[in-house]
């Protein structure tokens, strides 16, 4: 049996007179395919093959005097299963500069860059949008007019969608698919100048409205053999309640700060307290009971004297970042998913701020332990979110980009 397909090759190499050379497992067959037009995105090949499961490359000219594309860019195309029926997508799109096969059309880079069009917006005050290498507007982010930024970032997607509580979590492959509620992140150029962050503002989301991203290409298959997945934002502030879907949150910057007098004291002055949020107060029964074990719970300790009556100057906090385990006794936070994400069993986030402001107010500095060096296992959101080759999804001791 023959099975047609249309490819499309943007050749960003400038491979001269491009040929496609397609070859099956365990058959000596072979085909090799002149472009039978072009469009938009660049060269089309139509071809005919024997086998559903394939691979391909491409050379100059035909025959295999080449020169051809290096052995990294061998493509490899897999048939999807909708409905536990085979599905032979009959087209399919690829880039010069990757072995990644997508059955979507890749998004056309903005002529913005992502730090031009971050210009052009106002944040609400408060708002900390992260400039590391650069604006990149990653995470989700309230501006002055109430909508709210998101920003994704990922080098090797085709298609980035957003989707939460605010369009009925809408995306491509939905049930009861309803377009008009998609909301498509744009993609701009950013870390290193080249396109690899996605970005859009919408008016729908609110401070408090769980979200995800939705990822089409770039990322390992799913159940069904195609090529998305679902993230929690790696720069989300706040998860959901739901350990299950572990949704990210979007969060209200605004806290009535009264600290602006604070100064840090010089290091030499510093006399720490290290503490768990947690473990510090879980059986103190002179704490609220429903402060126990939550930041809370320290800051009824700031405001009736404790550390003053210590001479403690500082307050060295243990890992505040979420881990995947509920807070006991046995769990320090030593098991970071996510490193933006204050855990959702010590409080609220205002009830964090409220923690640090009454502790300024009290003379206390606050210092926060981070852990970069390791992550969990349980639930690790980074863990092949962004593949550097389509030959990482098959292999268990590579996780992507983040664990290279």
């Amino acid at each position: 049996m023959a099975y047609q397909i249309r490819i499309h090759f943007d050749n960003t190499a400038n491979i001269p007179n491009p040929h496609l050379w397609q070859w099956s497992a365990a058959s000596s067959v072979q085909g090799d395919f002149a472009p039978t037009g072009t469009d938009a995105f660049g060269l089309i090949f139509d071809i005919e093959v024997i086998r559903p499961e394939f691979g391909f490359k491409f050379k100059a000219d035909i025959g295999t005097a080449g020169p051809w594309e290096h052995d990294a860019l061998n493509r490899v195309y897999r048939p999807q299963e909708i409905n536990n029926d085979t599905l032979r997508p009959a087209e399919i799109w690829c880039r010069g500069n990757r072995a990644f096969i997508y059955d979507v059309e890749p998004r056309r880079p903005e002529a913005m860059t992502a730090e031009q069009f971050l210009a052009t917006l106002q944040f609400k005050p408060g708002v900390f949008v992260p400039d590391s290498g650069g604006r990149s507007g990653l995470g989700a982010h309230v501006l002055n007019d109430d909508r709210v930024l998101f920003g994704f970032y990922h080098p090797n997607a085709a298609r980035v969608y957003l989707m939460g509580e605010f369009n009925s979590w809408q995306r491509p492959g939905t049930d009861n698919l309803d377009p008009a509620k998609f909301i498509e992140l744009g993609l701009y150029s950013g870390y290193f100048g080249i396109p690899n962050i996605w970005l859009a503002v919408t008016n729908r989301a609110r401070p408090g409205h769980e979200y995800k991203f939705m990822v089409r290409g770039g990322v390992p298959s799913d159940e069904k053999k195609r090529f998305q997945q679902y993230f929690t934002d790696p720069y989300a502030r706040r998860l959901g309640p739901s350990f299950q879907f572990n949704n990210s949150v979007v969060v209200d910057p605004a806290f009535a700060w009264t600290d602006n007098g604070w100064q840090t004291p010089d290091m030499s002055e510093l006399i720490v307290y290290e503490m768990s949020v947690y473990g510090f107060t879980e059986d103190d029964l002179d704490i609220n009971p429903a402060n126990r074990g939550k930041f809370k719970g320290i800051t009824e300790r700031i405001t009736d004297g404790y550390f003053g009556r210590l001479g403690v100057t500082a307050l060295s906090i243990m890992p505040l970042a979420e881990f995947p385990s509920l807070q006991g006794p046995n769990t320090i936070g030593y098991d970071p998913s996510l490193y933006f994400t204050v855990e959702r069993d010590f409080g609220a986030l205002s009830d964090l701020r409220e923690l640090v402001n009454t502790a300024h107010q009290h003379g206390l500095a606050v210092l926060i332990d981070q852990v970069f060096n390791h992550t969990s296992n349980d639930f690790n959101p980074l863990w092949k979110m962004v593949l550097e080759h389509p030959g990482e999804e098959g292999v268990s001791s590579e996780g992507g980009l983040y664990f290279d």
